[in-house]
């Protein structure tokens, strides 16, 4: 996930859509790329942050007693929600 995002290629669009042939630009291939566009459509710019999320999950699981999902999901989809109106205040960046 934190490779198809960091690889992220807006040129990947057209080749997805049929508007080029060629290889993606994506480090994690085809996949890679949809996933990219489909999360960067869905979430902006603050796509960057979904992987560091899940990074946070899985560190959190290891090192401490796991704890309520529910809890820890219903956090990240405030945490999403507000970074996505924050950067959705200044389109431009």
């Amino acid at each position: 996930m934190f490779l198809a995002v960091a690889s992220y290629s807006p040129l990947d669009a057209a080749l997805l859509s049929g508007g080029t042939e060629g290889i993606p630009e994506n480090w994690i291939g085809r996949l890679g790329a949809w996933f990219g566009l489909y999360l960067f459509r869905l979430t902006g710019i603050a796509a960057y942050f979904v992987p560091l999320l899940a990074l946070l999950r899985v560190i959190r699981g290891l090192f401490q007693s796991p704890g309520r999902f529910s809890v820890f999901a219903g956090g990240s989809v405030l945490v999403m929600t507000g970074l996505i109106l924050i950067f959705g205040l200044n389109p431009e960046v």
